[in-house]
């Protein structure tokens, strides 16, 4: 669902001439098992759930594509279990980032594919990025009421620097290679 159309759009998106220059990484954001799937919209019972971060780098920077579940996740040897799930990071997106060689403080720009807390764990570490983000998620978002939709401010606070969406496609470097779509219909 939304993942695959975030890879096919990044696969539309990053094609192109000269895209030898383009680097796309997947790096594990943790893992979520549902408790009962149902939820999902799927039969009863246990499934576990990938959580994926991409990073795309281009001549111009490096985006990244949300960022999984938060770092400190890694420290609880049983994962962080809710009402709906347990949460497992085995992996943290720091280290992933040194094993490519990426510092968050140079990454240009990070867009996130909703503000669930899954997909905004480790936002803060990209102080110094340009948060994309569509219109309508930014403006819940970065309301009083951000955490009656299941949003966790605190992920995504110390980033000062906000680009609302309002097109789609939108292209991140301006030249057709780094496209992001509109896939509304999780959150908002």
């Amino acid at each position: 669902s939304i993942l695959i159309m975030l890879i096919a759009s990044c696969i539309v998106g990053c094609t192109g001439e000269n895209d030898d220059n383009l680097r796309l990484y997947v790096l594990d954001g943790g893992t979520i098992e549902a408790l009962d799937a149902r939820v999902l919209g799927l039969d009863s019972g246990r499934m576990t759930l990938a959580n994926a971060v991409f990073v795309v780098e281009h001549p111009a920077g490096v985006m990244v594509w949300d960022t999984g579940l938060p770092d400190s996740y890694r420290d609880s040897v049983d994962g962080v279990r809710g009402a709906l799930a347990v949460e497992r990071v085995t992996a943290t997106i720091s280290q992933q980032l040194r094993e490519i060689d990426i510092d968050p403080d140079d990454v240009k720009f990070l867009a996130l594919s909703h503000m669930h807390a899954d997909h905004t764990g480790n936002a803060n570490l990209f102080v110094n990025a340009t948060l994309l983000l569509q219109e309508a998620e930014a403006n819940l978002a970065l309301s009083d009421s951000a955490e009656n939709y299941f949003y966790e401010p605190t992920h995504y606070h110390a980033i000062t620097k906000i680009q609302k969406i309002a097109v789609s496609p939108f292209d991140v470097f301006n030249d057709g290679r780094v496209l992001i779509y509109a896939t509304p219909g999780h959150t908002i």
